[in-house]
């Protein structure tokens, strides 16, 4: 379930929610487990979740336990779990799988060409393509391959990595390899959460990337800077950024919220209270749209999915 996230949030169109969400039909009932009736600024309308197609998975631990990415809009899925790498359809269906003989990966992400991508934390990338075949295998340079990584935010152009003396280094494309130092955050521990911001297309700029920092704020960092963002409601155990990169959502479990920011902080847009207590946990959120988030919660009852409209109201 928290694999196949990102694809539902992708394939979902999210409707420009007005403020009040309903949840009932216009009579006041429920219309069936299956519909839920929105209130959009072209009036009610109602959607449904028929069954589309059936489910071949078969894991034996939960997704969570091992590494994954995801295509999206419903593109294949590659696991890598118990020494093999395999990649599935978004339906379960395997496709391809081999044994994994390279040392451990830190992260798993694919490129626009759909070759899987795996970053080491020895500091190397490689390159395979959907059925196995290794398509390139290299390093970082010495300044990450002396030290490891420690986090790494993948982009399907590139990449930007955390090394173990929390320093940050951006790969520009996996194609000619360019790597490019960004500014020293001077960090004294290690962030809670990386994302990186994509440069217009073509403009050969090294990607900005925000860092969730254990002093409860975000830095903004670039080539050149890291800019304070000046938040108190940290630390922000993650972070996602809108497909058209105007908004970010931040969940602060401190403050038992979802938060959402513009890309550049200077306006908070909407605040979702999630329930308090030990009981129930945020696992994973992804954006539906550029309107509306996706975000899965465990609770002692089991796991619920909520939907976000960009005022705060949401559908459970």
């Amino acid at each position: 379930l928290a694999c196949s996230l990102h694809a539902m949030a992708a394939v979902a169109a999210a409707p420009r929610f007005d403020r009040g969400i309903v949840s009932t039909d216009p009579t006041g009932a429920i219309a069936s487990e299956d519909r839920v009736w929105l209130r959009s600024s072209d009036g009610e309308c109602s959607y449904e979740k028929p069954q589309i197609c059936s489910m071949a998975w078969s894991l034996d631990h939960q997704l969570h336990h091992h590494l994954y990415a995801a295509v999206p809009n419903g593109g294949p899925i590659a696991i890598l779990k118990a020494e093999r790498i395999a990649v599935h359809s978004a339906t379960g269906f395997t496709i391809s799988e081999w044994k994994w003989e390279s040392s451990r990966a830190l992260r798993l992400g694919w490129t626009h060409a759909h070759e899987l991508v795996a970053v080491l934390e020895s500091g190397r990338i490689l390159l395979w393509s959907m059925q196995g075949e290794r398509l390139a295998d290299f390093g970082l340079g010495l300044a990450c391959e002396a030290n490891g990584l420690r986090d790494c935010a993948l982009s399907p152009n590139g990449a930007v990595v955390l090394t173990q003396t929390l320093r940050l280094f951006a790969l520009l494309s996996f194609e000619e390899r360019t790597l490019v130092p960004l500014a020293d955050p001077l960090l004294s521990s290690p962030p809670h959460a990386m994302i990186a911001l994509e440069p217009p297309v073509g403009s050969g700029q090294p990607p900005e990337v925000l860092l969730a920092t254990a002093s409860r704020t975000v830095l903004l960092v670039d080539a050149a800077e890291a800019q304070d963002q000046l938040l108190t409601a940290g630390p922000f155990a993650s972070m996602v950024i809108s497909p058209n990169g105007e908004f970010v959502a931040l969940h602060a479990p401190r403050e038992h919220a979802l938060l959402v920011y513009t890309t550049d902080f200077a306006r908070r847009v909407s605040t979702l209270r999630l329930p308090a207590g030990k009981a129930t946990a945020l696992r994973q959120m992804a954006w539906c749209g550029t309107d509306a988030l996706l975000a899965l919660i465990e609770e002692k009852e089991g796991a619920a999915l909520l939907l976000i409209g960009p005022y705060g109201d949401c559908v459970r």
